[in-house]
């Protein structure tokens, strides 16, 4: 079967909660994240089935601090449905300096 409609599905609705690979990856207590905004620090759950996978990037539903910060209900996503996704919030504008201020349009 394939999953990934549902892996989508959980992007479009966890778009916020995305976290990368991190560079050094984790070790034997499992792989480390960094989240996409912010840059936290955060663990796969140990009994998590992805505790010891290394998917490049993660989407979760929810962070818990015990001894330190786990991801809930973790979904291994394909990073660059992200800005497809969630195109508001993970937009890249190439701006060529000649375009009013978004909030320009307000102040006339």
């Amino acid at each position: 079967r394939d999953a990934t409609p549902v892996r989508r599905a959980m992007t479009a609705g966890f778009f916020a909660n995305a976290a990368a690979l991190a560079p050094h990856g984790g070790g034997a207590e499992g792989a480390a994240f960094r989240t996409v905004r912010g840059g936290a620090t955060l663990f796969v759950h140990p009994g998590s089935v992805l505790f010891r996978a290394r998917p490049a990037c993660v989407v979760y539903a929810a962070a818990v601090r015990t001894g330190r910060e786990y991801m809930r209900d973790v979904t291994a996503i394909d990073p660059e449905w992200l800005p497809e996704l969630a195109p508001h919030f993970y937009a890249t504008r190439m701006r060529s300096g000649n375009e009013p201020p978004p909030d320009a349009a307000m102040a006339m």
